[in-house]
């Protein structure tokens, strides 16, 4: 296999998973599995919120808050690591809590 035949697979991979988080409780779906997860690596994490984020461009206009609010949470991940997302997850979760993503129906 070619590194273009790599290349080419890739973005159809990609094109593919950005059409299924198209589906919204896809997008909720795919980001709370990763939340599940004990620890993420920072760069996982950082593929997720922006597979969250073309998918959301794609179907929407532009949104300068959104804009900023992901260019924040990129910026806080790469300093921090997500530490902080997965020690809140951890104590939650030994209260015999859980955290959900769930859809916005308003």
């Amino acid at each position: 296999m070619t590194i273009s035949t790599v290349q080419i697979t890739s973005n159809k991979w990609e094109d593919s998973l950005i059409e299924s988080l198209e589906n919204i409780e896809h997008s909720a779906m795919y980001l709370e599995s990763a939340l599940e997860e004990k620890q993420v690596e920072t760069k996982f994490l950082l593929e997720i919120i922006k597979d969250l984020m073309k998918t959301h461009q794609k179907l929407n206009s532009s949104d300068d808050d959104l804009e900023y609010s992901y260019q924040e949470l990129v910026k806080i991940l790469q300093e921090t690591g997500g530490k902080e997302i997965y020690t809140f997850i951890d104590f939650i979760q030994k209260l015999g809590l859980t955290v959900k993503i769930s859809i916005d129906k308003t």
